[in-house]
């Protein structure tokens, strides 16, 4: 990172003088990006600092997320994150998304940026898992698009699918709600693209053959197998 180059945390939004690894406003890792020249951003104001808090005090605070029905083994996710699952084409990614927004059971937003939202392929997968609910689709690919459609649906959920459609714009998305990123991967099965952007998320899984393999996780345990289909 330059050290000269102003950085905002991603989650909470707080602007660092320099280079930072470690936010130290919502105590989390690798959640810095670079900010613009004259973005207007000035340097946050602690006057949000708690100061020294014991361990009763944190213990008795009260949780903002939840465990989402048949998808415990992610742990407690709270109202804001970022997930990616990556995997060969026809792995079941797209298919895995669409049953967890089902699952999770909010508004939700998913970003068909590849097949659009009149293909065939995505109707056929509506229908064949049976997809009702709060749910909205978009075939917008630019960042200010997807920040748009967010405005309007105020989703607690949004799927991008998929995150290679966006290119790099993808890790600047500051928005309010969980975030899924649907990748493609490799014919070896490694992370297609730039895998720097693993560091960006919360959640970090791989589908390969029916099984949902998890190598990342903030809110539980990692390296877990999950056997999704047989």
């Amino acid at each position: 990172m330059n050290d000269t180059v102003k950085h905002s945390c991603y989650l909470c939004g707080t602007v660092y003088p320099g280079s930072v690894r470690f936010c130290s406003v919502c105590m989390q890792a690798n959640t810095m990006l670079p900010v613009p020249e004259g973005s207007g951003k000035v340097y946050f104001q602690r006057g949000d600092r708690k100061g020294v808090v014991s361990v009763s005090q944190i213990r008795s605070q009260e949780l903002t997320g939840r465990e989402i029905k048949g998808y415990e083994y992610l742990g407690h996710l709270p109202n804001t994150w970022r997930g990616l699952i990556y995997g060969k084409a026809g792995s079941g990614k797209s298919t895995f998304a669409l049953n967890f927004i089902m699952a999770y059971g909010r508004k939700s937003l998913y970003v068909s940026a590849e097949e659009g939202v009149t293909s065939e392929t995505i109707k056929r997968r509506i229908v064949a898992n049976e997809i009702t609910g709060d749910i909205y689709f978009t075939d917008s690919k630019l960042k200010w698009e997807i920040e748009e459609d967010f405005k309007k649906v105020d989703p607690s959920l949004i799927i991008i699918d998929s995150i290679q459609a966006l290119g790099d714009e993808a890790i600047d998305f500051r928005l309010d709600c969980g975030q899924l990123w649907v990748c493609h991967s490799n014919k070896d099965s490694t992370f297609k693209g730039d895998s720097s952007i693993a560091h960006y998320v919360d959640l970090v899984m791989k589908m390969d053959e029916g099984s949902l393999f998890v190598e990342k996780n903030r809110f539980g345990s990692s390296n877990i197998s999950v056997k999704i289909w047989e």
